[in-house]
């Protein structure tokens, strides 16, 4: 070492252990190690509890088309790629530019020269591997014009800085073949986002009204036993405050029987 001095433990460990004691094995403050457990190991967990498994189903066999690869329409699929959308297409028929690669975080400086579809479409596959990407070099304008039933296939089409004649050819084809558009546009600071789509109904968002068979009609014995043997009239205020609310139930459902020859309520 330099000047003779014994080597730095400090430094010597750390090269030992190139990532980061802290990064590869947490520790509480006495140095010991600690695990760290997931809640889940489901990576769409957070989503799964805004939208259900039935959202969650939809996105995954949803095919989504995205006219227009600048950063405007790039943003937008990456928000559906993420969460697991399940196939993307890429239609665009420019070539990636400087300009691209100072915009578009989904293209990169040697991708200068090759179609801006391509590039993107790499990228944005990247980012999620339950989501199968592909891509077409073509104009959407002749496009849209040589081939008008081409958006039939998809479940939902994303345009992207289309001109307004371009998007008002697209917008027929959409409406009438009953795939959802949304058309995006970004200037500098400000943006536009307009959806057009036929109807819109959520019938079943998640299933949160279940209604859960609390064993009242037909009490289980123990149940019912420890029921009976509660008795309110007996109890201070402190434990009548802390009695089972489910015995307090299974007492007013028993006194309602009594009191109806033995029918249950049915509401």
């Amino acid at each position: 070492t330099r000047a003779g001095r014994e080597p730095d433990e400090s430094r010597t460990r750390a090269a030992r252990e190139p990532h980061g004691r802290d990064a590869r094995e947490p520790r509480t403050r006495a140095g010991t190690r600690r695990s760290i457990s997931m809640a889940t190991d489901n990576k769409y967990d957070r989503q799964l509890r805004l939208w259900g498994a039935a959202g969650q189903k939809a996105l995954a066999e949803a095919h989504v088309l995205l006219l227009g690869a600048g950063p405007a329409g790039t943003e937008t699929l990456k928000n559906l790629v993420l969460p697991g959308v399940g196939r993307f297409t890429v239609v665009d028929d420019a070539t990636v530019s400087e300009a691209d690669a100072g915009n578009n975080f989904f293209v990169r400086g040697e991708d200068v020269g090759r179609p801006r579809a391509a590039a993107t479409a790499e990228l944005l596959e990247e980012l999620n591997p339950d989501a199968r990407g592909a891509h077409r070099v073509a104009a959407p304008a002749e496009l849209l014009a040589t081939e008008p039933g081409f958006v039939d296939a998809f479940t939902l089409v994303v345009a992207a800085q289309l001109d307004p004649e371009t998007l008002q050819t697209l917008g027929e084809l959409c409406w009438a073949a009953n795939v959802p558009l949304i058309a995006v546009r970004a200037y500098g600071m400000l943006g536009a986002v307009r959806l057009q789509v036929r109807c819109l109904e959520i019938v079943e968002s998640k299933p949160d009204n279940v209604v859960w068979d609390l064993r009242l009609r037909e009490p289980f014995p123990e149940l019912e036993r420890a029921a009976d043997a509660l008795d309110l009239d007996a109890l201070d205020d402190h434990a009548h405050a802390h009695a089972p609310w489910i015995l307090l139930l299974a007492k007013a459902a028993k006194a309602w029987r009594a009191a109806h020859g033995g029918a249950s309520p049915s509401t």
